[in-house]
């Protein structure tokens, strides 16, 4: 933040030229360097995560040809689908996501603390609206878990009648039993589908509350700061700062939600 509130200072006053393309230079390698970083951490995440994933599979995959008969009974085919396709692929999320789901919180703490720097305690009222908005967005994602739990039961009853049709097709043609059985994949289906449109629900609502919550942060700030004391001046680079200060942060608060609805998922 320092280069940046330093070259709209230099664009409002009267400075040497160099002095302007230095900050520019100093804003672009700093960003060239975070963002050269950033792509290495994702590949070495994406590598290792691929690794953990085919790892996962093959133990699941392993376990499932060495489990004897009477046990392979009480589980469906589709729990092993289920174990395959959303499962392991909830564990790999929450490994290529766990580095963030710790460095978020601190990145957030910085960017309250360099904001403190600015506007002073203005900003404690935008922290006390992200302490209201993010227990509400847990709610509602504690909330969307338990649809996704109950989809993922109703998926497994349908695959389960599915297995059933397909390993007994033969009777069913000569019974003419199609239509009772398509009846109830139907109805599984329906109830799945019902499952996932709260769910989708849920996501919309979540989204909203983290998509406007750095507006209300904005405005709350910026309220407090100028009616708190008459002499308090909202600047161009107080504002400016302030407010890629806060895009950081709506960033930040973003990624660590999705973090914290993987980890619940992976549970």
């Amino acid at each position: 933040m320092f280069p940046f509130s330093r070259i709209i200072d230099f664009v409002h006053h009267d400075h040497y030229s160099w002095r302007g393309y230095l900050f520019a230079f100093v804003i672009f390698l700093s960003i060239f360097i975070g963002k050269n970083m950033q792509n290495n951490s994702i590949y070495l995440l994406i590598v290792s995560g691929g690794q953990f994933k085919s790892a996962l599979m093959g133990a699941v995959y392993r376990k499932n040809l060495l489990i004897s008969t009477s046990t392979r009974k009480l589980y469906s085919g589709g729990t092993l689908m289920n174990l395959v396709s959303v499962d392991v692929e909830r564990v790999v999320n929450f490994s290529f996501h766990f580095a963030s789901l710790i460095s978020s919180p601190i990145k957030i703490t910085v960017i309250i603390y360099i904001l403190w720097q600015y506007i002073g305690p203005s900003c404690l009222a935008g922290v006390l609206v992200m302490l209201v908005a993010i227990p509400i967005a847990l709610y509602v994602s504690t909330v969307n878990e338990k649809f996704s739990e109950e989809q993922m039961i109703k998926k497994d009853t349908r695959l389960k009648y599915m297995g059933e049709i397909l390993n007994g097709i033969k009777i069913l043609k000569l019974y003419a039993w199609e239509l009772p059985f398509s009846n109830k994949v139907s109805e599984a289906r329906k109830e799945e589908l019902k499952l996932i449109r709260n769910t989708q629900l849920c996501q919309v609502a979540i989204s909203f509350i983290f998509f406007c919550t750095p507006f209300m942060v904005s405005l709350v700030c910026f309220a407090t700061y100028l009616l708190v004391d008459p002499k308090n001046v909202l600047d161009p680079t107080k504002a400016f700062v302030s407010l890629t200060l806060m895009d950081q942060l709506r960033y930040a608060l973003l990624k660590f939600r999705r973090h914290c609805q993987n980890s619940y998922k992976t549970k």
